[in-house]
């Protein structure tokens, strides 16, 4: 009875001991993350010859939030979009299919993103990054020569790259 006692008790400080690993790990991942945020604030209130000075009055709880936000932002893969999906397939070869279909796609396309992706039964292969319906759509059309059997399907899209 003793030895099942002391048992579970180094069994018990060492569960603790891991747990507090990965708090320790977590914290100092969100001090990393707080270094790498951008000071937008900052950077319009610099001054920058030939151009005018800009002066922000605000409450300090906008700061916050905003960090918070872009924070928050940094942890998704990604926002809700839309893409075209010119390729999906199953079965034995399938994921090489999706490979040319996508090599081909970026040959003929190259400023169109091409993305591969298994949801469980299919490869598919959809393509651009569209911040709405619309956008998606004007690019079917163009495309439409190339691959007449294309749909529009909502997927998660990759930020766009921003030049500040």
């Amino acid at each position: 009875m003793k030895l099942k006692f002391i048992f579970i008790s180094i069994f018990a400080i060492l569960s603790l001991n891991l747990l507090a690993q990965d708090e320790s790990e977590t914290v100092s991942q969100e001090k990393e993350d707080e270094e790498n945020i951008v000071d937008y604030f900052e950077i319009l209130q610099e001054n920058k010859p030939n151009a005018g000075q800009v002066t922000i009055y605000q409450d300090a709880e906008l700061y916050l939030l905003v960090n918070r936000h872009i924070k928050l932002n940094k942890k998704q893969p990604g926002f809700n979009g839309w893409r075209v999906e010119i390729f999906s397939e199953n079965g034995y070869g399938a994921r090489d299919a999706a490979h040319k279909a996508r090599k081909k796609f970026i040959e003929k396309y190259p400023d169109i993103g091409a993305y591969v992706s298994y949801d469980g039964i299919n490869f598919k292969v959809r393509v651009g990054d569209f911040r709405n319906k619309n956008e998606a759509k004007k690019s079917q059309y163009s495309i439409a020569e190339d691959y007449p059997y294309t749909f529009l399907v909502k997927d998660l899209i990759e930020f766009p790259k921003l030049n500040y």
